[in-house]
C-alpha cells in the first residue's frame, strides 16, 4: 500500500508524516530523507528524490510550488512528460519490496492526476490547516505577501478537491493534534486501514513538538477577516471531510451563518 501525502505548505505535512513513519510507513533511506531547515525545526520527512521529479515536472508546466502552472484536462497524459513518467517509474520500483511506504511533498497537491497514473492504487491524505495561519506563516518566513499566500493556498486546495473524490481521500486538520492527538491519528490510521497498537500510537504521538503551533486562528476568526467566501467555503468544505474531534455546531454552521448576514 502506498501513502501520498499533500497538503499545503505549512500545513503540519512534515508532522504528520513522521507520525505516520513512527507508525510504520517507510519513507526510503535515512540518507534520502530531508533533514531540518531553519523554517522546520523539526524536520521534512521528504524524500529528496520525489521532491527533486516534482520540482522538475513542474518546471517542465511552466511553473514552480509558489506559481502553479495552468493545467489543461489529461495535461498528465501529454508525450512531452514521457521522461518524467520513466523517472517516476523507475523510482517508484525501488519501493516495491515494502508492502506500507509513501511520501510527503506538498507539492503532490498539484500533481495527483501524473501519480495515480503511476499509482493507480494510491491512497491520498490531505493535510489541512486554517487558511489564515498557512498564508501568515509563509509571510513569516519571507515567502510572500498575506494576499498571495491566501490565494496559493486556495489554488493547492482546489486542485486536490478537483483531482480526487471524497472516498478515495482522508483529510486530517493540523489543529487535531494538539486537541487530542492520539485519537486523530487513530482515526487517520483507521482511514487509511494501517494497523498499529496503541502503544505505538501514544510512542509517536509523544514527538509532538508543542512550539509547532505558532499561531492558532478559529474558524470563528477567519469569519470575522474580510477573506473571500470562495476561500472560507473551500476551507470548510475540507474542514467538515476532517471529521475533526474538536469540531462544534457553531463553527459547522459558520458558512450558512455568512451567507445570511451577507444577503441581508
Amino acid at each position: 500500500m502506498t501513502i501520498y501525502i499533500a497538503g499545503m505548505h505549512r500545513s503540519g505535512t512534515s508532522m504528520i508524516t513522521r507520525l505516520l513513519n513512527l507508525c510504520g510507513l517507510y519513507l526510503g533511506p535515512q540518507e534520502e530523507i530531508s533533514a531540518t531547515g531553519f523554517d522546520n525545526a523539526e524536520g521534512f520527512w521528504e524524500n529528496s528524490h520525489f521532491v527533486e521529479l516534482n520540482e522538475a515536472l513542474l518546471g517542465q508546466l511552466g511553473g514552480s510550488w509558489d506559481w502553479p502552472p495552468t493545467m489543461p484536462e489529461g495535461w498528465e497524459l501529454g508525450a512531452g512528460l514521457s521522461r518524467f513518467r520513466h523517472d517516476a517509474g523507475a523510482l517508484v520500483k525501488q519501493f516495491n519490496c515494502y508492502e506500507l511506504w509513501g511520501w510527503k511533498d506538498p507539492r503532490n497537491s498539484l500533481l495527483f492526476p501524473f501519480w495515480r497514473r503511476v499509482i493507480p492504487d494510491l491512497k491520498i491524505l490531505i493535510c489541512l490547516r486554517n487558511p489564515l495561519e498557512v498564508a501568515q506563516s509563509l509571510q513569516q518566513r519571507g515567502h510572500s505577501s498575506l494576499d498571495f499566500g491566501l490565494q496559493l493556498w486556495l489554488t493547492y486546495m482546489q486542485r486536490l478537491l478537483a483531482d480526487t473524490q471524497p472516498s478515495e481521500r482522508v483529510v486530517t486538520h493540523y489543529h487535531g493534534y494538539f486537541y487530542n492527538p492520539q485519537a486523530e491519528l487513530q482515526r487517520v490510521l483507521n482511514r487509511l486501514q494501517i494497523a498499529t497498537s496503541e502503544e505505538v500510537i501514544a510512542q509517536a504521538c509523544s514527538t509532538i513538538s508543542e512550539p509547532l503551533r505558532h499561531s492558532w486562528v478559529t474558524t470563528q476568526e477567519l469569519r470575522r477577516i474580510p477573506i473571500p467566501d470562495e476561500i472560507l467555503n473551500c476551507y470548510m468544505k475540507l474542514y467538515g471531510e476532517a471529521e475533526a474531534i474538536y469540531h462544534t455546531a457553531k463553527e459547522t454552521a459558520l458558512p450558512t451563518q455568512r451567507k445570511r448576514e451577507t444577503s441581508k
